[in-house]
């Protein structure tokens, strides 16, 4: 048996980021995920960063952001 593993598909994810958040720029959370992928994420952070960022009601500035502080999403910034 093959271990699952995810898929890097930034545009999926843009699209998933645009259909629950339609009040984001689909062009800003695309920048935001260029920035991660720079910073070295792996691309299961990036799912979760991402998915946290639209539960939270985050802008894809925290995300960018997070990618020149790592400690950022964990210290809570707000």
């Amino acid at each position: 048996m093959t271990t699952p593993q995810l898929v890097p598909n930034r545009p999926a994810l843009v699209r998933f980021v645009a259909d629950s958040r339609p009040d984001l720029s689909p062009a800003d959370v695309e920048g935001a995920l260029i920035a991660l992928e720079s910073a070295n994420w792996t691309w299961n952070r990036i799912v979760m960063a991402t998915a946290a960022m639209v539960c939270h009601l985050e802008e894809p500035r925290d995300l960018r952001e997070a990618a020149r502080d790592p400690l950022r999403l964990r210290r809570g910034h707000r």
